[in-house]
């Protein structure tokens, strides 16, 4: 009798891209885990066990409306998707679709679970919504993480000032951002963002500075960002690419 050694199966997962798991996603949300373990709520049609889950509190919503907290899948029929969360009091952003009875899972996996690391601001209302000038494109959430060079979770630790080095426009101004975690593309650890544009109307012939509602020092903010002039890094959509996130006190 011949023996033949052969390697244990395991099911891959391909690690998608950021902007792919956001548009697949039903839901694009910063959470705190509370720990707990669970029998994962619902049935799948198809008889699959829908595993364990573990209770995540929805501290901002960027797509999608999950409600304030909902169950989250953390270990599944396939141990290859499970992601690597949730420890009690943790932060993190998670790109999430819905299954069945309430149970939600990550889109891609381990792949769609981040966790964010850093100095948390103390809770407080998001910063009232920019008014959106006349005439500029709205994108959708998916949009704006499609067409961004960079997505980052950073936040502000300088003043706003004057932008470094030689810029267009003298009266635009920068701030000073720390990044928590990098999403999409890559930016210096530290790094200016300019936080007003400078824009013309053809109609009344009158020019405009625009705020982007952005930074208070200590705050978080989910950020879209376009490629960097001379070291300065703009939002993708102006005031629209700037979210101030509300986050727990540590």
């Amino acid at each position: 009798m011949v023996l033949i050694a052969t390697p244990a199966l395991a099911n891959y997962v391909a690690r998608r891209s950021f902007d792919r798991q956001v548009v697949a996603a039903d839901a694009f949300v910063i959470v705190r885990a509370t720990g707990d373990r669970k029998p994962c709520p619902g049935e799948d049609p198809n008889g699959w066990p829908m595993g364990v889950c573990t209770t995540v509190q929805v501290l901002n919503a960027l797509k999608g409306d999950p409600g304030e907290t909902f169950s989250f899948q953390v270990e599944g029929p396939i141990s290859e998707t499970d992601p690597d969360c949730c420890a009690a009091g943790a932060i993190y952003a998670i790109a999430a679709q819905r299954l069945f009875g309430g149970t939600w899972a990550p889109v891609n996996g381990g792949w769609g679970v981040y966790a964010l690391r850093g100095p948390w601001a103390d809770s407080r209302p998001a910063a009232e919504p920019t008014p959106w000038p006349q005439g500029r494109r709205r994108l959708s959430f998916d949009q704006k993480v499609v067409e961004a060079d960079h997505v980052v979770i950073a936040v502000a630790t300088g003043e706003p000032g004057p932008c470094p080095g030689e810029n267009m426009y003298s009266d635009e101004e920068c701030a000073s951002l720390t990044v928590i975690q990098t999403l999409k593309g890559e930016v210096p650890a530290t790094f200016p963002m300019r936080i007003s544009t400078r824009s013309f109307n053809l109609g009344t012939r009158k020019t405009t500075v625009e705020s982007h509602g952005c930074c208070e020092v200590g705050q978080i903010y989910f950020l879209a960002l376009s490629g960097s002039y001379n070291g300065v890094f703009y939002p993708v959509n102006g005031a629209d690419s700037v979210q101030r996130l509300v986050a727990p006190t540590p």
